[in-house]
C-alpha cells in the first residue's frame, strides 16, 4: 500500500513539473531553472540553515590539537590514523608524506614565479617612437627615442629587434618571424 501512495506521489508531482507547476504546494509557477516556486525554494533554504550546527572554531581547534597529539604519541599519521612511513617520516604516513612533499615543492614553485612577477612589475619598460625609415639609405639603423609606442608601426621595420626586414611590406625579420610563429622556438 505504501509503495502505491510513493508512485501516486511521484506521478502527481511528475505532472505538477509538466505543467509548470510547483510540485511542493502546488499553487504557484517554476522558478527559472528550478523545479519549485520562489516561495518554497526561500523556506526550504530557511529550513536548511536552521538545521546546520553551529561549530565553536575555539572547541574544534582543540579537539583537533588535542587529536594531533595523540596520534603522535602513538605512533600514528597525524592525518589519517595509519602506520607511519618507516624511515621518511614522524608524522605521516606513506599516502600523506608524499602529498605533503609535493604541496612544499608547488609552494616553492609557486613563491619563486611570485618573486619573478614582482621583478618583472618593477623594472621600467623602454617606450620607443617607431623608426621612421630615411628616404636615401634605408640599411641605416633607426635611432631609439624614449616615447609611446603608437598603434601603428610602419612596415618594412621589425617592431621587435627595430632592423629593416626583407620584404618592405613585412613588420618581422626572419629571425622573429621564426621565432614568433614557433619553428626555430627552441633553438633560441
Amino acid at each position: 500500500m505504501s509503495s502505491n501512495r510513493y508512485e501516486a506521489r511521484k506521478r502527481q508531482r511528475e505532472e505538477r513539473i509538466a505543467q509548470g507547476i510547483c510540485p511542493r504546494c502546488g499553487k504557484n509557477k517554476l522558478a527559472y531553472g528550478r523545479k519549485m516556486c520562489r516561495e518554497c525554494l526561500d523556506r526550504a533554504n530557511a529550513i536548511q540553515k536552521s538545521r546546520k550546527p553551529k561549530i565553536d572554531k575555539e572547541k574544534y581547534n582543540q579537539q583537533r590539537r588535542e587529536l594531533y597529539r595523540k596520534r603522535k604519541e602513538s605512533g600514528v599519521c597525524t592525518v589519517c590514523g595509519d602506520p607511519l612511513y618507516k624511515g621518511y617520516s614522524r608524522v605521516f604516513c606513506e599516502y600523506h608524506y608524499y602529498a605533503y612533499i609535493d604541496a612544499e615543492e608547488a609552494a616553492k614553485k609557486r613563491k619563486s614565479m611570485e618573486k619573478t612577477k614582482k621583478k618583472l612589475i618593477r623594472t621600467p619598460i623602454k617606450k620607443i617612437d617607431p623608426p621612421v625609415p630615411s628616404l636615401t639609405d634605408e640599411t641605416e639603423k633607426p635611432k631609439k627615442a624614449r616615447r609611446t609606442v603608437p598603434d601603428r608601426w610602419p612596415y618594412g621595420w621589425c617592431y621587435v629587434c627595430c632592423q629593416p626586414t626583407e620584404d618592405p611590406k613585412k613588420k618581422l625579420c626572419n629571425k622573429h618571424k621564426d621565432w614568433i610563429y614557433g619553428k626555430k622556438r627552441m633553438e633560441m
